[in-house]
């Protein structure tokens, strides 16, 4: 009985991505519009071409971001204010450096590259210390521009 419940909402899962997904990611889109409007209304203390006494802070324009969902690519026009910056609460900050840093080391690891600095006096064996073009190997052939020997 519980397979069969299973296959069903596989099934309707399924169907709703398939046929539905456009308007499913039309749906999306404007969610995550509205929200990111509220959020600068409410760094800026008022709604969009409204004057107050309270505002604090004016729009100035939006930059283009794309969104990579599991039903697609949404493009996403995020406000920009005069003075300070915004950041949707839904996205995280990019750190392309960390990011990268992190899959250096891990491809490092699965293929059993040092990463430490020897000491003096110290010894690591034959599979312990890689020399720094050791590393650099590892994260050239991650770029496309070598192989590891």
């Amino acid at each position: 009985m519980t397979k069969t419940k299973i296959d069903a909402i596989e099934t309707a899962s399924n169907a709703i991505q398939t046929s539905h997904g456009s308007a499913l990611l039309h749906t999306l889109a404007r969610a995550l519009a509205t929200m990111m409007d509220g959020e600068a209304n409410a760094l800026c203390g008022a709604e969009y071409g409204q004057r107050s006494d309270e505002r604090s802070n004016l729009r100035n324009g939006y930059r283009d971001r794309v969104l990579e969902t599991r039903l697609g690519t949404v493009d996403l026009k995020i406000p920009k204010l005069r003075e300070g910056s915004y950041l949707p609460s839904f996205l995280e900050p990019r750190r392309r450096w960390e990011q990268a840093f992190v899959s250096v080391v891990s491809e490092a690891y699965v293929r059993g590259v040092s990463t430490r600095k020897g000491r003096a006096g110290e010894s690591h064996g034959s599979a312990g210390h890689v020399e720094k073009r050791g590393f650099a190997s590892v994260r050239d052939a991650r770029r496309g521009r070598g192989s590891i020997s």
